[in-house]
């Protein structure tokens, strides 16, 4: 499941069916979209059923757009080859010219280089200025390919966007390579306002494996500059003492947002945390809307020594 700011991206439940069926048979998407022409209410019945299969495979990349609950829209992969993905993408007319499309195509944009693609594309008839400027909105760029259909009575001219991940990144855990204290410290703490000695504390624990806590991992591009990292601690300066590991410090250069790095780092603490025995991950935030996106979801909330209050999160290790 995605969570954007006003929309939810995930696979379709069967009390989708009237919905995805008013999408599929609506006029205006048939003029820009390349839908069968259903002859009967059966066969409509039956794309949709194959389509919700479809959501649930690990094969396909098919998910609802939904607004408030009620399916809006769709996107879907029309070809994928290695590591590149084409997809197209459908919201309702009733719900144009206010941002979903952008807003969703972002979200599935940064979701797909979650998953391991490293080029996205998408293709709009040359004359669907207002599909274009989505695409371009979210950073896709138009590219030579072209190739002509007939579609709607009339020969079509198609142009191909694309944009590529080319962040080149690995990350890796301090402990297993203390020769970075001295940077992760310093990075760290330039990031984020904190006294040195609070982290040399800590990633001195972390190199001194005398305990599963604390941990820290850094993402490191190809000149091995560190572009993001985040750490696993015993607790993150809240009550609640009782849950643990938290996940903190999680950041990104500036330079190096928008390829799903954040995600990718959650997601490896994830990963090394139940490597570590956890089945649990936790985290404080004031931001809503960010990591639902990467399946963490509201637990409680936390309270610190100066009397602010946080949202915590919490996540299972198996992703």
């Amino acid at each position: 499941m995605i969570r954007t700011v006003s929309l939810i991206i995930k696979p379709y439940d069967e009390s989708d069916k009237e919905d995805m069926i008013r999408i599929l048979t609506n006029e205006t998407i048939k003029k820009t979209f390349v839908i069968p022409d259903f002859k009967s209410y059966e066969e409509a019945e039956c794309m949709f059923n194959k389509l919700t299969a479809y959501s649930y495979s690990d094969e396909h990349y098919e998910k609802g757009i939904y607004l408030d609950g009620l399916l809006i829209g769709f996107v879907n992969d029309v070809e994928i080859t290695d590591k590149c993905i084409e997809i197209g993408y459908v919201i309702h007319p009733d719900h144009h010219n206010k941002g979903y499309a952008t807003e969703a195509l972002a979200a599935v944009i940064s979701d797909l280089f979650d998953k391991g693609y490293t080029t996205v594309e998408a293709v709009a008839f040359e004359d669907n200025i207002a599909s274009r400027r989505v695409m371009e909105k979210c950073g896709m760029k138009l590219t030579d390919k072209t190739c002509t259909m007939s579609h709607d009575g009339r020969l079509q001219t198609c142009v191909y966007y694309e944009i590529e991940s080319m962040l080149r990144y690995r990350i890796i855990s301090l402990a297993d390579n203390p020769v970075y204290i001295d940077r992760a410290i310093d990075w760290f703490s330039l990031k984020w306002y904190i006294d040195r000695k609070e982290y040399e504390n800590s990633m001195a624990d972390c190199i001194s494996r005398k305990n599963r806590l604390p941990q820290w991992y850094m993402a490191l591009d190809q000149f091995d500059n560190i572009i993001g990292g985040c750490g696993l601690i015993q607790n993150d300066f809240v009550d609640r003492t009782d849950l643990y590991p938290y996940l903190c410090a999680l950041f990104v250069e500036k330079e190096a947002r928008g390829h799903a790095l954040g995600g990718k780092l959650l997601n490896h603490a994830r990963a090394e945390a139940a490597k570590l025995g956890f089945d649990k991950v936790y985290l404080c935030t004031n931001h809503t809307s960010y990591y639902e996106r990467y399946g963490w979801e509201y637990f409680a909330n936390g309270h610190h020594h100066d009397g602010d209050v946080s949202r915590i999160y919490k996540a299972d290790t198996k992703i």
